[in-house]
C-alpha cells in the first residue's frame, strides 16, 4: 500500500471531522498551513454537507489556533 502526503493529509482532516474533535493533535499540526480567507480568517477550502450536519460549525471552530 502506497501513502502519500496528501493521503496523510486528508486523513487527519477526516479524523478530526469524523470525530467532531477540532483539537485532534495531528489537525492542529497541520491546520496552520490551511489557507484562511484575508477578509474572515475563516478556513478556506472545508466545506461541511449538508447545512444541518452538526459538523458545520467545525472550521470555524478551528479557526482559533
Amino acid at each position: 500500500m502506497a501513502c502519500n502526503l496528501r493521503n496523510l493529509l486528508a486523513y487527519n482532516v477526516y479524523r478530526a471531522f469524523r470525530n467532531e474533535n477540532p483539537d485532534y493533535p495531528y489537525f492542529r499540526t497541520i491546520l496552520p498551513k490551511v489557507y484562511r480567507r484575508r477578509d474572515t480568517g475563516t478556513l478556506a477550502g472545508l466545506k461541511v454537507w449538508p447545512e444541518t450536519s452538526p459538523l458545520v460549525d467545525l472550521p470555524l471552530e478551528a479557526t482559533t489556533v
